[in-house]
């Protein structure tokens, strides 16, 4: 069955004023067919090559647009560079311009928690040199009539719908569906007068990274731009390139050391023994050799060294522990339903190659009755972002946060473009403010009224994490105990 998946644009009307969302099923760009499309990128300033992070296009030969949320700066010693003209951004064109940004500005307007007028512009250190290559782009009017039917969008964000994000180094396109505010708002997201709506087939949209990439359509033979990409879905397991992004909890607080005894890092371990391995995504020891978490934890090759690892007795990556506890992971069973991505029956158990040493400070967490339906407040724990913006700051120490269950329905009424199961719950407030977000994907989700039960697995949710309307959706745990014991059993 084929779904929708919309995204959220703030309309050019606004200009009265993981990273990198990724373009999946798109197709590779013919050279120089966006002539107006830009990288926008950060220098480190520390002799490595500059880091893509968000699209953007001319709109003249100084001033770049882009989406506000694009414009955080990564460390106080770096800074903003655009390259106009570029196709490959590994393996720049000879024709292709840099420049240095000088100043920025986003909408007054602009609410991180709602995503309203997320939109910002750019000023140039020098100007650019238009040619066939390097073009303005034409932007639409307050008052523009708008008839076609389908737009046309281009970035650099990952093509990969798994767990670990795949950057092409080439400019990628795709078609997209415009939507009518009505038909967003049917589907469960909130837009304004500000925002537009487009998106294709489950599989064919634009997603983090290719944040601030224009959205087009054709009016009398030439190209106008539309929107711009603020935000949409993800699954909570984004990771980046070659040491792809951590889990978050937003509006947390710093666990007490072993607080979570039954928590686990899954982690890849890059053959160098415990030094820098990678965590990116939670579970948690429900036998002594059985982790349960999400399936779209299952790793990929992370890279072409090393092998993933579980973590027992975890508390601060920074400290070395003699008492945390590693094994490898010898089996996975991912549920037979599981179909990918965002959707439900998103759970898997992972099998390591020796037991766990239960003690003091690694547990076993119970799980609950069958089909039993939670209610009240819960407890989640991870090593992800505590960033509210697209630049995530990492803790070593795990993070706690406490969160309401949701009614399934009003969390159906939210993600409408997306299956809500059965099998999942939902947890969080309206208002946002705490959350999970991408990463802390397989972590467990508990309740501790009477005794540490867990209920949920952190599977999904939307972005910005901790935002307004975005709550976390999660594998309800009591849905397949009897698949869980028949996987631990045989």
């Amino acid at each position: 069955m084929k779904r929708l998946a919309f995204i959220i644009l703030p309309a050019i009307i606004a200009l009265g004023h993981s990273i990198r969302p990724p373009i999946i099923e798109g197709t590779e760009a013919d050279l120089h067919e966006f002539p107006y499309q830009v990288s926008l990128q950060w220098n480190f300033n520390n002799g490595s090559r500059p880091r893509h992070i968000c699209g953007g296009s001319i709109i003249n030969r100084e001033w770049i647009l882009t989406a506000a949320h694009c414009l955080e700066e990564f460390s106080g010693n770096g800074w903003f560079e655009v390259v106009a003209g570029v196709n490959n951004i590994a393996d720049e064109e000879s024709g292709a311009q840099r420049r240095n940004v000088t100043r920025y500005e986003k909408h007054e307007s602009y609410d991180t928690n709602a995503i309203r007028y997320d939109i910002g512009v750019l000023l140039l250190s020098d100007p650019l040199d238009l040619n066939q290559n390097i073009k303005t782009m034409r932007l639409a009017k307050k008052d523009t009539l708008i008839r076609e039917k389908i737009a046309k969008f281009a970035g650099w964000g990952s093509i990969s719908k798994t767990m670990q994000d795949i950057y092409p180094d080439k400019l990628m396109k795709v078609n997209l569906i415009l939507r009518t505010q009505e038909d967003c708002q049917q589907m469960g997201k909130h837009v304004d007068e500000s925002q537009i709506c487009a998106g294709g087939y489950k599989n064919v949209t634009g997603c983090t990274a290719d944040s601030g990439g224009p959205l087009t359509v054709t009016v009398d033979d030439e190209q106008m731009q539309i929107g711009v990409l603020s935000y949409v879905l993800v699954t909570l397991a984004a990771l980046i390139a070659a040491k792809p992004s951590r889990p978050k909890i937003v509006g947390g607080d710093q666990a007490i050391p072993h607080e979570f005894p039954y928590q686990i890092s899954l982690q890849w371990n890059y053959n160098n023994g415990e030094e820098d391995p990678f965590h990116f995504c939670g579970g948690s020891l429900i036998a002594d050799r059985f982790v349960l978490t999400a399936a779209h934890c299952v790793p990929s090759e992370i890279s072409p060294d090393g092998f993933p690892e579980a973590v027992a007795g975890e508390h601060d990556f920074s400290q070395y522990d003699a008492a945390v506890q590693r094994r490898r992971i010898a089996e996975v069973y991912v549920h037979e339903d599981y179909e990918g991505g965002v959707g439900p029956n998103d759970i898997a158990v992972f099998r390591v190659d020796q037991p766990f040493r239960l003690n003091r400070n690694v547990q076993l967490v119970k799980l609950p009755e069958p089909n039993v339906i939670p209610t009240g407040d819960c407890t989640i724990s991870g090593w992800g972002s505590t960033s509210f913006n697209i630049f995530p700051s990492y803790p070593d120490t795990l993070m706690k946060t406490t969160i309401p269950i949701m009614d399934l329905n009003v969390c159906r009424e939210i993600y409408a473009m997306q299956e809500v199961a059965d099998s999942n719950i939902c947890a969080g407030t309206m208002e946002g403010t705490s959350s999970v977000c991408s990463g802390d994907s397989g972590g467990p989700l508990v309740q501790t009224e009477n005794e540490i039960v867990q209920v949920g697995i952190v599977s999904w949710g939307g972005v910005p994490c901790g935002g307004y309307r975005n709550p976390g959706v999660f594998v309800r745990v009591s849905y397949f105990i009897d698949w869980i014991n028949d996987k631990i059993n045989n």
